[in-house]
């Protein structure tokens, strides 16, 4: 069985029933279908309902590595519930969560850079194990950078593959230079055009072009245009360097075929780490 983790950030899927959340909710759903351990993980915000909230049940306790401030680890609580036969995990830290709205804090950077590391650090807590983390917008593009740059050199995570999909260019998540030592330990040689630098800043979402095994977008004509001077918002040369593992995938109400599509390019990823032998029946 493939095992996938969709990483979702920039909306709550239960309060928003178009754009990122639905692609996902509904992807998921059509994926569990055809026998795929698919699980969402996402940041435990303060509009999240009551009514889901009573079916959150508490997991387990882990610290993220952290240097804001000279505090290294930084609290983090995993929770987790079943919704429509999908496991949700529920990342919750009060600090960075738990005020009014998602996303347009001066603290993005760093409450984005706590949720991308934590994905990580949460997965040998929870006895889950996946072979492909599947990314979405800004808010999660670091997630495959930090596994290329670090996590995939610990046998845990090595044979994980990265997916960012990209539902809007125009949010990119840029931040100054300094978040890079900052918030993720991380070198000046990384802030490079081909690693993370844009105009001078750190580009979260260029970390998931450039790091991901795959990037998908929302349709092939989407795919197309955003190669294009006109709607690349300034990314359209990284996009046509890395056109060779950009692929349109059309959301909309045919979840079967969209999912179908992503099963192929899951499946390579099995063969590519030789998981699964190349005629293998992925039907069981």
């Amino acid at each position: 069985m493939i095992k996938v983790l969709h990483v979702l950030s920039g909306r709550v899927s239960f309060l928003n029933h178009e754009g990122e959340s639905a692609s996902v909710d509904a992807l998921s759903t059509a994926l569990k279908k055809k026998n795929v351990d698919v699980r969402i993980v996402m940041p435990k915000y303060q509009e999240i309902p009551e009514t889901i909230n009573k079916k959150i049940k508490w997991q387990e306790r882990i610290h993220v590595p952290m240097r804001w401030r000279n505090q290294y680890y930084q609290y983090c609580g995993v929770e987790h519930m079943v919704h429509e036969n999908v496991p949700f995990y529920f990342l919750s830290n009060k600090w960075y969560f738990n005020r009014s709205g998602f996303c347009g804090f001066q603290d993005d950077a760093e409450r984005f850079a706590f949720f991308n590391k934590a994905v990580l650090e949460m997965l040998p807590f929870i006895d889950f194990q996946p072979d492909v983390i599947h990314c979405h917008d800004w808010q999660t593009g670091m997630v495959p950078a930090l596994h290329k740059i670090i996590y995939q050199n610990n046998a845990y995570y090595r044979h994980m593959k990265t997916v960012f999909t990209i539902h809007d260019l125009k949010e990119q998540g840029c931040f100054p230079p300094n978040v890079l030592q900052e918030y993720f330990d991380l070198g000046a040689e990384h802030l490079t055009p081909e690693g993370l630098e844009f105009y001078g800043k750190v580009n979260y979402l260029k970390g998931g072009i450039n790091y991901s095994d795959q990037i998908t977008t929302v349709s092939p004509d989407y795919a197309q245009k955003i190669q294009s001077p006109d709607h690349g918002e300034g990314l359209d040369g990284l996009l046509r360097h890395q056109c060779h593992k950009l692929k349109g995938v059309l959301n909309g109400f045919e979840w079967d075929q969209c999912s179908d599509t992503y099963l192929k390019i899951y499946r390579n990823f099995h063969r590519e780490a030789n998981l699964l032998p190349s005629t293998a029946n992925y039907n069981t």
